[in-house]
């Protein structure tokens, strides 16, 4: 018989990045398990989608599990 209890949320979880402390225009070095805990590929395109709502472009290179990015308007 398989276990089934599981824990009832009164929210679901909502990771907050700080979006305008990173894309303020400075090179910013973003590291997975330090700042980030998704794939790189996969944050990149989180970073992509935030800077379009805040109505910036955003430059992004992957090294390995670091995410470099530079905000411009």
């Amino acid at each position: 018989m398989t276990n089934t209890a599981t824990q009832i949320l009164t929210d679901f979880p909502k990771k907050d990045y700080p979006w305008t402390v990173w894309l303020d225009g400075n090179t910013r070095v973003l590291v997975r398990g330090t700042h980030f805990d998704p794939d790189p590929h996969s944050m990149r395109v989180t970073v992509y989608r935030a800077a379009s709502r805040m109505g910036r472009k955003v430059r992004t290179l992957i090294d390995g599990d670091q995410l470099i990015i530079k905000a411009k308007d």
